[in-house]
């Protein structure tokens, strides 16, 4: 996971073997001749915030276990399964803010964990949000994973931008020579190697 210059020789034997431009810089060109379609339209974003209850699985009960276990209600593992361990950190978290202990959960839960469930999802194609501590979703799952290759990010890839998150995001923008503010633009994106047009 760490791009250092053995890598770097490898991507440029690799490049110099496709007939790309040999200068260790994996783009759209090399992710293309690696294999990887970069133009495959992200799906279209869909309810985030489903009603979810005790027998759901998939990645909105991973974003919940991982809302839960941030604030100390969930202790088990964020597997994407809506057991009983999941139902009672739901209702521990529903009766600590008033709501129907019901384990549940609808619009009112994803509201209380800090959901927007009534903005729209950006359309897919900006690469390069700007994220800052609060932040959740896929892009933070993406800046996660790019900290972690270079050794910024400890934590765990659960898509939550927290304390964690921010002490990774201003190490890397230390060491890269940008602004220190923990807030991830187009800048920070594009020292983490991700083009932004």
């Amino acid at each position: 996971g760490i791009f250092g210059p053995v890598t770097r020789a490898a991507v440029v034997a690799f490049q110099g073997s496709m007939g790309l431009a040999q200068d260790g810089i994996v783009g759209i060109k090399t992710w293309t001749a690696l294999g990887v379609d970069c133009h495959t339209p992200t799906p279209p974003p869909g309810n985030h915030c489903p009603t979810l209850q005790q027998g759901s699985t998939g990645p909105a009960v991973v974003k919940l276990q991982g809302l839960l276990k941030a604030r100390g209600f969930y202790t088990g593992n964020v597997d994407g399964i809506f057991g009983p361990v999941t139902r009672a950190a739901v209702v521990a978290f529903q009766g600590s803010m008033g709501l129907a202990q019901d384990g549940i959960v609808g619009i009112k839960t994803w509201t209380a964990l800090g959901v927007d469930c009534h903005t729209p999802t950006p359309p897919p194609g900006n690469q390069c949000p700007t994220l800052e501590q609060g932040s959740t979703g896929p892009a933070v799952v993406k800046l996660q994973g790019l900290l972690k290759t270079r050794g910024f990010y400890t934590g765990n890839v659960d898509g939550i931008f927290g304390p964690i998150t921010r002490a990774a995001v201003l190490a890397f923008q230390e060491c890269m020579g940008l602004v220190t503010d923990g807030i991830v633009g187009i800048q920070t994106w594009t020292a983490l190697g991700v083009d932004c047009c």
